[in-house]
C-alpha cells in the first residue's frame, strides 16, 4: 500500500468528516487506504461512515474507535498501528486534498525525492453562509528554508529558536518515521502533534518541500485556529513541555541552548512585548522577521505551477 490517508476525529462534525472524505475518494491516484480514528467521542459516527464509504462502493478502510479520550497525538499513534501504508497523510475534519490529482502529482514527487517527511503549500477557507473564503496559508513563515538545497542550519533556527512551524495539515510522513517520532514525543505532547517535526529535523532526518498546493485548510473553526483561549493554554503547555526535553536530551546543540535563554520570553501574552524582549537577547530575530514578512508581502508562498483545480469549481462546492 503506498499511502494510509488518516483521518483523526473527536465530537466532530460529520458533515465535515464527509467533507474530507469525499476530497480523498476523488482522487485520480487509488493506491491508498483510509483509516479513521476516533478519541473517545460521544458519538463516533463510524455508522454513518460505513454507510458513506458504501455508497461509493469503497472497502478499503478502517475504523478505530476508543472508549476514552487520549489526545491527539495517542490517537494518531493508534491510527498508525491500524495503517499499512509506506507514507501517512493525515487529515482533521474540514481539511480537504486541494485538487483531484493532488494525491497522484505527490505519489511522483516522492518517487523522484524520496524523504523521512515532506510537507506541501496551502490554501485556507471558509464558509461563511453561502460564501467561501479562500486565502493563502503562510506557515512556515520562511518558506525559502526549504526551497534552497544544503539549508539544514537554516531550518533548525527558524523550527527551534524562531518557533516557525511546518502547519501540520501539510505532514506526508514515512509510517515508521512518524511513528516513531509521534511514540518519542508521547511522554511530553498531547495534543500538539506536528512539533515532532522539531525533533526528526535535529536529529537529521530528512524534510522536503513538495511545492505544489496540496492541502485546502479550513480556518477560524477547529480547536487550533478557532481561538479556543482553554485549548492554546493546553497547546502551550505541550510546546514548553516538549522544549524542556530538548534542553535536557540536547543541552549543548546551539540553537537548543538560545532558545533556552530566550524560554522565559514565550510565556508573555502580548506579542509585540514578547517579540522585543526576544530581540534582545537574540537580534539576529530582526533580520528572519524581515525575510519572513517579505517572503509573505512577496507571495512567494504560491503555487506557481498549479492551476486551480476542482476545489475551486463553484460547482463543485455548491454539489457538495
Amino acid at each position: 500500500m503506498r499511502f494510509s490517508i488518516v483521518l483523526v476525529t473527536y465530537n466532530a462534525d460529520i458533515n465535515k468528516v464527509k467533507l474530507t472524505l469525499k476530497s480523498v475518494l476523488m482522487q485520480s491516484f487509488k493506491d491508498y487506504e483510509i483509516v479513521v480514528s476516533d478519541d473517545g467521542s460521544e458519538d463516533n459516527h463510524f455508522g454513518e461512515i460505513e454507510e458513506f464509504f458504501a455508497e461509493y462502493n469503497f472497502d478499503n478502510y478502517v475504523l478505530v474507535p476508543h472508549d476514552e479520550n487520549q489526545g491527539t497525538v495517542k490517537n494518531l499513534i493508534s491510527a498508525l498501528e491500524h495503517s499499512s501504508g509506506e507514507y501517512v497523510r493525515d487529515f482533521g475534519p474540514g481539511d480537504l486534498f486541494y485538487a483531484e490529482d493532488s494525491l497522484e502529482k505527490l505519489d511522483k514527487f516522492l518517487k523522484k525525492n524520496p524523504c523521512d517527511i515532506s510537507f506541501g503549500l496551502i490554501k485556507s477557507y471558509q464558509i461563511n453562509g453561502d460564501k467561501l473564503d479562500k486565502a493563502e496559508f503562510c506557515h512556515p513563515f520562511d518558506i525559502q528554508a526549504y526551497r534552497k538545497k544544503d539549508n539544514r542550519d537554516r531550518i533548525l533556527r527558524n523550527l527551534i529558536l524562531y518557533g516557525d512551524n511546518i502547519c501540520g495539515a501539510s505532514f506526508v510522513n514515512k509510517k515508521d518515521v512518524y511513528l516513531d517520532y509521534l511514540n518519542k514525543i508521547s511522554k511530553y505532547v498531547k495534543y500538539e502533534e506536528d512539533i515532532y517535526v522539531v525533533l526528526a529535523a535535529l536529529e537529521g532526518k530528512s524534510i522536503k518541500l513538495f511545492d505544489r498546493y496540496l492541502i485546502w485548510y479550513e480556518t477560524d473553526i477547529g480547536v487550533s485556529t478557532g481561538g479556543n483561549s482553554k485549548f492554546s493554554e493546553l497547546l502551550r503547555k505541550d510546546v514548553d513541555n516538549f522544549f524542556n526535553m530538548l534542553f535536557k536530551e540536547y543541552p549543548d546543540e546551539k540553537y537548543v541552548k538560545k532558545r533556552k535563554r530566550v524560554a522565559p520570553f514565550f510565556a508573555i501574552k502580548n506579542l509585540y512585548l514578547r517579540t522585543i524582549l526576544r530581540m534582545t537577547v537574540n537580534p539576529g530575530a530582526l533580520v528572519y522577521i524581515i525575510i519572513s514578512f517579505l517572503e509573505r508581502m512577496l507571495g512567494l508562498h504560491k503555487d506557481k505551477k498549479s492551476k486551480d483545480g476542482f476545489m475551486d469549481d463553484d460547482a463543485f462546492w455548491k454539489e457538495l
